[in-house]
């Protein structure tokens, strides 16, 4: 995912040391929603 990245108004951004890890969460999250 690129960053910024917006959610719900808000602008996240992220070091890149924690690319892959948020990427892994908004994956699972995605897999949880069905």
């Amino acid at each position: 995912m690129d960053f910024p990245q917006r959610v719900n108004g808000w602008a996240l951004y992220a070091h890149p040391c924690f690319q892959e890890t948020y990427d892994a969460l908004v994956a699972e999250v995605e897999t949880l929603k069905g």
